[in-house]
């Protein structure tokens, strides 16, 4: 993923990214770490990035891996499901807008990708 939050509302992400690093946060996207070594109070972190390998010593690690959810060889037209750009189309309560016998939750929808919502 080359771009942090790429569902959500770009002006939002941006003031997030803003204040984020204003505070001393290095965020990195589209990394593939390759190891986390814990020492001295702090962490090593290898990753790939841009095709370089890259190396932080930092005092903490977050990880925000997303995911998108691969639906394209699917065939969703088939079964009469509408799609929303890379998501399903679906109203408030999860059930796509073009075949009420189907829902979506988590990587599937645009919404909160909290498969919880849906039970």
């Amino acid at each position: 993923m080359d771009c942090a939050l790429p569902m959500k509302e770009p002006e939002i992400v941006d003031a997030l990214l803003v204040e984020s690093r204003r505070i001393g946060m290095e965020i990195i996207t589209g990394a593939v770490t390759s190891g986390i070594v814990a020492e001295d109070g702090g962490y090593t972190v290898h990753f790939d990035a841009d095709g370089k390998e890259h190396t932080r010593s930092i005092a903490m690690v977050a990880n925000g891996a997303g995911r998108v959810a691969n639906l394209s060889d699917l065939d969703l037209a088939a079964a009469g499901i509408d799609m929303a750009g890379p998501v399903l189309s679906v109203d408030k309560y999860l059930r796509s807008t073009s075949n009420p016998s189907v829902f979506g939750a988590g990587d599937t929808i645009s919404g909160p990708q909290l498969s919880a919502l849906a039970t």
